[in-house]
C-alpha cells in the first residue's frame, strides 16, 4: 500500500472493487485520513497470510475515517481503534472464510468520539465488537452474530448502542465494570436494538474470563452505574432477556480503587419481550424455573443477583435513585439470591416499581 505510506493529513485514498492480499498489518497513522472502498461493498482486504498477532487494520491517529471495506481472515482482531480522539467506521465488515476465526472483530480502546455505523461482524470466536475504556462512542445500525459475546461495553462511558441486530451469540450485549480496568462504566444507553436467540454454546477456554458466561442472555449488566435499556425487542434468549449482577472480585487488594462492583441507577423500561427464559443455562436456573414457575413456565424477562451495597442504604433501604428500576407490570424482576446459593429466590415487583431520569444522548458528527 504505497499510497498509505505516502499519504498526507486529510487525504482520501480510494480502493477499487477487488481483493487485496496482505501478510502484515495496515497501520493508519495520518491525521484526518479517509480510506474508502467501492460503494458496492466489493473491496476486500484479505489477511489470510498475516504472520503476526496484531490487529489487521489499526487506526492510530485522530480523525481517521474508514468505509466500504470487507476485512477477511484476520489472524487476531480485524480492526482496532486505539488511543484516538475521533474516528468513523462505516459499512465495514469483518468475517473469516479460509482460516480459523480470530477472537475479535472490531476493538475500540482508550478512545473518544468514535462512530461505528453499519458494521457487520460474523463469527469472531470471542467478541464481535469490544468497546474498552472509551467514551462518547456510538454503535448503530450494525449486526453481530456467531460470537461468545456480541457487543462488549467494557469500562466505557457516555455511549449509545442503538438500531443494532445482535443475534445468535452466547450472550448478546454486555456492559461490565471489569476489575482489571481503571475507568468506571457509566452512562450507557441501549435502545431500539433487536437482541434475539443468543443461545450459542459457550466454547471459551477454561482459563478465559468468558468461560463463566451463561448461555442464553440478551443483555448482561455487570456493575456500572446510570445505564438505561429501553425500546428494545428481545426474544428467544433461553435464560433471560436481561441479567443484572454484581462484579465478582477475587482479589480485592489488586483492584483499582475506582471500581464499584454494584450496578446502580439501572433503568429498564418500554422493551418488548418474547419467549425467553424457557431453557435457562445450568441446573440451578432450570430448578428455579421448575419450582417457581412450573414445568411449562419460564423465567421472567429480567433477573437480578439480588446483591446490594449496604453501605449506601438509609434506614436499611436502598434509595430509589440507586435501584434497578423496572416500572412495567409485564416485566417482573426475579431476585435470584445468588450470593446465598439461590437459597431464597423470589419475584419482587414493588421494590423495582420506580422510574429514573432518562440519560442524555450522545452526538457525534457523521
Amino acid at each position: 500500500m504505497q499510497q498509505l505510506a505516502a499519504a498526507e493529513s486529510g487525504e482520501q485514498i480510494d480502493l477499487p472493487a477487488g481483493q487485496f492480499q496482505f501478510d502484515e498489518a495496515i497501520k493508519l497513522t495520518v491525521t484526518g485520513l479517509t480510506l474508502a472502498g467501492s460503494e458496492d461493498g466489493d473491496t476486500v482486504l484479505s489477511f489470510v497470510g498475516q504472520q503476526t498477532d496484531e490487529a489487521s487494520v489499526q487506526l492510530l491517529a485522530d480523525g481517521i475515517s474508514v468505509r466500504n471495506l470487507r476485512i477477511t481472515d484476520a489472524r487476531n482482531t480485524g480492526m482496532r481503534v486505539d488511543g484516538v480522539q475521533s474516528a468513523t467506521l462505516s459499512a465495514v465488515q469483518v468475517q473469516w472464510q479460509d482460516v480459523d476465526a480470530g477472537p475479535r472483530g472490531i476493538v475500540v480502546s482508550d478512545s473518544r468520539r468514535v462512530l461505528l455505523d453499519d458494521i457487520t461482524v460474523h463469527g469472531a470466536t470471542e467478541t464481535g465488537i469490544l468497546l474498552r475504556s472509551s467514551a462518547a462512542v456510538v454503535v448503530r445500525q450494525s449486526r453481530v452474530n456467531g460470537s461468545l459475546m456480541g457487543i462488549d461495553v467494557r469500562n466505557s462511558q457516555h455511549s449509545d448502542l442503538h438500531s443494532n441486530v445482535v443475534v445468535d451469540n452466547t450472550q448478546g450485549i454486555r456492559i461490565i465494570n471489569a476489575p482489571t480496568e481503571t475507568l468506571s462504566a457509566y452512562a450507557i444507553r441501549l435502545f431500539d436494538n433487536d437482541i434475539m436467540r443468543n443461545n450459542k454454546d459457550n466454547t471459551a477456554a477454561e482459563a478465559s474470563e468468558l468461560a463463566e458466561l451463561w448461555r442464553g442472555i440478551g443483555v448482561q449488566i455487570a456493575g456500572g452505574d446510570a445505564i438505561e435499556v429501553y425500546g428494545n425487542r428481545m426474544a428467544e434468549n433461553d435464560t433471560a432477556d436481561i441479567y443484572v449482577r454484581t462484579v465478582m472480585i477475587d482479589d480485592a487488594t489488586q483492584q483499582p480503587s475506582v471500581l464499584d462492583p454494584y450496578p446502580e441507577s439501572i433503568y429498564v423500561h418500554d422493551n418488548q419481550y418474547g419467549d425467553s427464559g424457557m431453557q435457562p443455562d445450568g441446573f440451578k436456573l432450570k430448578w428455579l424455573r421448575w419450582t417457581l414457575f412450573g414445568f411449562g413456565g419460564r423465567l421472567p424477562p429480567v433477573i437480578w443477583d439480588g446483591q446490594l451495597d449496604r453501605t449506601k442504604q438509609i434506614n436499611d433501604l436502598t434509595p430509589i435513585h440507586l435501584r434497578l428500576c423496572v416500572p412495567e407490570d409485564e416485566s417482573p424482576v426475579l431476585n435470584l439470591d445468588q450470593a446465598n446459593g439461590f437459597a431464597n429466590p423470589q419475584v419482587e415487583p414493588n421494590w423495582h416499581q420506580c422510574r429514573l431520569p432518562s440519560l442524555p444522548g450522545v452526538t457525534i458528527n457523521g
